[in-house]
């Protein structure tokens, strides 16, 4: 099993597609991956995780079980668009 709350939307797109890698290359066929993300919101000039993007990179070794998408606050600033994304790895 591996988790993630908040690592992987600070990557890059190259960082993210190393990440993905070393995930599928450590996972057991079958192991459950959870992601906690910040996403990409349009409007915010910041770059976060950008869903389409997870969810294409994602769709080789790992299957989508189900995402959870809800709105994320931290010390009084303004609410984020955020989700947990539950993937398995692929056999």
């Amino acid at each position: 099993m591996a988790l993630d709350v908040g690592c992987a939307h600070g990557l890059s797109e190259e960082e993210l597609s190393l990440y993905h890698g070393q995930l599928a290359r450590l996972l057991k066929p079958g192991a459950p991956y959870l992601l906690f993300a910040r996403l990409t919101r349009d409007g915010d000039e910041r770059s976060w995780l950008d869903e389409k993007q997870l969810r294409t990179l994602f769709a080789r070794n790992f299957d989508l079980e189900k995402v959870e998408y809800g709105e994320t606050v931290v010390n009084e600033q303004a609410p984020w668009c955020s989700a947990w994304f539950w993937f398995r790895r692929a056999d």
